[in-house]
């Protein structure tokens, strides 16, 4: 997220709980987290084929 102030994010936060039941925020986060590990992946595979691409990348 980009550098928002402290308050404005947790008025968004806020915003996206209002009247959501737990469940559903649950399942907000489990998704939320797999995001953030498919971006991961991508990142790695990115910096990973641009190595190769370079001549910098390896078989091991």
């Amino acid at each position: 997220m980009p550098n928002y102030p402290y308050e404005f994010r947790r008025q968004m936060v806020e915003q996206v709980r209002a009247g959501r039941p737990p469940g559903e925020l649950a399942q907000l986060r489990r998704e939320n987290k797999i995001l953030c590990e498919e971006k991961k992946i991508l990142r790695v595979r990115e910096r990973g084929e641009a190595e190769w691409e370079n001549g910098r990348g390896s078989f091991v």
